[in-house]
């Protein structure tokens, strides 16, 4: 299948990040989703993402933010995250809680 060719920037992006990630962690031997036209909708996430892609989705962050680590005392973002978008349950919860929040 043919890329757009705003897709075909992102993919090209995407595995300059990838090969970025596999040199700097050499012994992580990850397994990265197939790129195709069509972006994951959220309602799929939690069928589509691995643990493993949110944990290196996540170092990214914490590379490019300059981050010492992904905890701040001991809240997990890596559990987190795991727990938002492979569990739907704990996603309408914490979705509620920011609701909460937010007035809503």
């Amino acid at each position: 299948m043919e890329l757009t060719k705003p897709r075909a920037q992102e993919k090209k992006v995407r595995d300059k990040i990838i090969a970025a990630l596999r040199e700097y962690r050499p012994q992580d031997d990850i397994a990265f989703s197939k790129f195709t036209n069509d972006r994951i909708p959220d309602e799929f996430y939690h069928k589509e993402i691995t643990k493993a892609g949110i944990e290196q989705g996540l170092e990214c962050l914490r590379l490019i933010n300059n981050m010492s680590g992904l905890s701040a005392g001991d809240f997990d973002l890596l559990t987190l995250l795991e727990h938002y978008i492979l569990n739907l349950d704990s996603r309408d919860a914490i979705n509620k809680v920011l609701n909460a929040r937010r007035g809503r």
